[in-house]
């Protein structure tokens, strides 16, 4: 059985706006941590954002990205 359009429609809305939760409590975290992270995570890591930095990032973010999608549909199948 699939979904209703309105349960399609939840959804979606969860998604996209707890990923916008995630990035923005991701940029702070960055922000408030960017000396640690610099030093202990991205040793070449530099703010100036070089193309494999930017390109690194966007792995980093599309892979979140994708368990976050992951989560949502199985717990949107789960109660329906």
């Amino acid at each position: 059985m699939s979904q209703s359009r309105r349960h399609s429609a939840i959804e979606a809305f969860v998604n996209v706006f707890s990923g916008i939760f995630i990035a923005f409590a991701a940029s702070q975290l960055a922000h408030v941590y960017q000396n640690e992270i610099r030093e202990y995570l991205w040793t070449g890591f530099t703010w100036e954002i070089s193309v494999s930095s930017n390109i690194f990032m966007t792995i980093v973010l599309t892979v979140i990205s994708v368990i976050r999608g992951y989560i949502w549909r199985r717990y949107f199948n789960r109660i329906k």
